[in-house]
């Protein structure tokens, strides 16, 4: 018997960046923390792998958001992964100038 633990990931990260496993490992700890304290490794090598796929799909150096699902074994020993559904974040534009405040002095 697996289980199924589902992470929404409602902050936009990039998928194959420390940001999108740090997310996610964060995540899953709060779920279930053996899988981080007994199979980190094989965590690890799933997040990694699940991101890079998910950057063939989407592209490269872009922000994504949407569910995540991880198939767990009954000792919590990592399966497998899907993103189930996806949000791609695109850069609408870039601002040269300098935008500076200031508190007034009393």
């Amino acid at each position: 018997m697996t289980k199924t633990i589902k992470i929404d990931v409602v902050r936009p990260v990039n998928p194959t960046g420390l940001s999108f496993i740090r997310y996610c490992w964060g995540a899953m700890g709060a779920r279930d923390q053996k899988v981080i304290t007994e199979y980190k490794r094989e965590f690890a090598r799933l997040l990694r792998t699940l991101g890079a796929e998910i950057a063939k799909r989407v592209g490269e150096g872009v922000l994504i958001t949407g569910s995540l699902e991880f198939e767990l074994s009954d000792e919590s020993k990592p399966l497998a992964a899907r993103a189930l559904s996806l949000d791609v974040w695109e850069k609408k534009a870039r601002i040269e100038e300098v935008i500076e405040v200031k508190l007034a002095e009393e």
